[in-house]
């Protein structure tokens, strides 16, 4: 765990670091049910591929234990204050003598993936995002905007994302020529997630690998800074 207070903000964020310089930088921001364990294993499993992983916290240290709070909690979330710790998160990476790197992408679920939308929509300097559900941009003035590419994950069974709105989405994606990845499952609300009732890990597990494929192609070509690696790591020249 590490506190962002250089960076903006007094919350926390949970790190992972690869074993080797990284490729790039991924900023995790949680849903409904915050940081928790599953948020966490994530940030390690694309350490592992790699990545230098910040999984932000927009819930200042709170866990839901329940649907009950994870709802009370998310209903609770302010923009500015959510954006503010993004923008946190996006700093440490890209400035902390430590930990920096050439190129970051953003992922996010659910209130979460609207957070990330919104800031790949407006923000500069991201290089990507992964978003798992979350709602949806139907403003074709704005989807406009969109630079950087994008992988979208949505079950078509879920109903806070009903079907005539992804196809809308799909078709102002396409007719701008935005570079957005939609890739649409056979599953229900937060299939993804173990919390949700709808949870199916083998559509988990594809939409996974199809997120992890996607920020390795989006994230590869960017160069390294060195940032202090060698000695945290202790790497030796290689004559």
């Amino acid at each position: 765990m590490v506190r962002l207070s250089d960076f903006g903000t007094d919350d926390v964020a949970y790190l992972s670091i690869p074993d080797s310089p990284p490729i790039a930088a991924v900023v995790l921001v949680p849903g409904m049910w915050g940081l928790d364990d599953r948020i966490k294993l994530c940030a390690d499993r694309l350490a592992r591929q790699g990545f230098v992983a910040l999984a932000v916290d927009l819930f200042n240290g709170q866990v839901p234990s329940d649907v009950r709070i994870a709802t009370d909690l998310e209903r609770s979330l302010r923009g500015e204050s959510s954006f503010r710790v993004i923008e946190a998160g996006l700093r440490f990476v890209r400035e902390s003598p430590r930990f920096r790197t050439d190129r970051v992408a953003l992922m996010g679920w659910e209130i979460g993936a609207g957070f990330v939308l919104e800031m790949l929509l407006t923000a500069k300097g991201i290089d990507a995002g992964v978003l798992y559900y979350g709602p949806l941009e139907l403003d074709r003035g704005k989807m406009a905007k969109l630079k950087v590419p994008v992988c979208g994950i949505y079950g078509d069974r879920d109903p806070s994302i009903p079907k005539e709105e992804l196809l809308r989405f799909s078709k102002i994606v396409e007719e701008e020529h935005k570079p957005f990845d939609l890739h649409v499952f056979p599953a229900g609300t937060s299939f993804a997630d173990p919390h949700s009732p709808s949870f199916d890990p083998v559509s988990a597990e594809a939409a996974w690998n199809i997120a992890a494929n996607f920020l390795g192609r989006q994230l590869a070509q960017g160069g390294k800074k060195d940032g202090g690696w060698r000695d945290l790591f202790r790497i030796s020249e290689k004559k």
